[in-house]
């Protein structure tokens, strides 16, 4: 009887569809290498951002031990002001994830209301930037017209696509924008069931690739003088993203 009584406990947590969602926080880097320092120095500037995910999928246990599998989506912005090279600069940016993973789960209390475990996987998808307007001293840097404030102030996407050419390609320079680039990551975290029908998520998620955001080279005919000017890149990764959902099991 007891030997039965623990082989269905192991089954306590049931297969099911689930959703979660909640809170999501990243702690990310621009590493920017200027050869012409439009907006500063070189070097790597942080900054955090805040938003949610949401994650649509199906467990399945085989006793203790489970897999699930799920699609998801987050979306975080923010802000902030540093100063480089005597210069304060203002900017904001946010970021889109959308794509699927895989967790293992293995549950250390279980039973017929609740049960504890850890989970850790991996998720795949595509990572997607949107760099806000840049204010260098509160004048707007990212101009319609470069240098020139009263053209309109454009994000720095916009700035990336519409006004930078104009300034590369007449000196022989290539220009490579990507705010949407492949992203894998790993997970790993705490989760439980308050209920058979509602539970909980606690992690981190930890990116591996770094965003190529927009790099600019110079071309086969470029003058040297401009050549040397035209090797610049700015690169963005995010290095932690802490999460926290609710989940609700169907």
């Amino acid at each position: 009887m007891a030997l039965a009584s623990s082989v269905a406990s192991l089954h306590a947590e049931r297969n099911a569809p689930f959703i979660g969602l909640g809170f999501q926080y990243s702690y990310f880097t621009t590493d920017s290498k200027f050869a012409f320092p439009i907006f500063g120095k070189s070097g790597k500037v942080p900054g955090s951002i805040f938003g949610g995910d949401i994650e649509v999928g199906y467990k399945h246990f085989f006793g203790f031990f489970g897999l699930r599998l799920y699609a998801m989506a987050s979306a975080q912005a923010g802000g902030g002001t540093h100063k480089s090279g005597g210069v304060n600069i203002r900017s904001s940016a946010a970021e889109y994830f959308y794509g699927g993973g895989m967790d293992a789960m293995v549950n250390f209390y279980d039973n017929d209301h609740s049960s504890f475990g850890i989970f850790g996987g991996a998720v795949v998808g595509a990572s997607q930037w949107r760099l806000g307007k840049v204010y260098t001293n509160g004048v707007c840097a990212t101009t319609k017209e470069f240098g020139d404030p009263s053209s309109g102030c454009l994000t720095m996407n916009d700035f990336a696509q519409k006004t930078l050419p104009g300034l590369i390609k007449p000196m022989g320079g290539n220009i490579d924008f990507n705010p949407v680039h492949l992203q894998i990551s790993i997970n790993a975290g705490l989760r439980g069931q308050f209920t058979p029908h509602q539970g909980y998520e606690i992690g981190v998620r930890i990116p591996l690739i770094t965003d190529p955001y927009l790099i600019t080279k110079a071309g086969k005919n470029s003058l040297p003088f401009f050549a040397s000017l035209l090797n610049n890149s700015s690169v963005l990764k995010r290095n932690i993203v802490a999460f926290a959902n609710y989940v609700v099991n169907f």
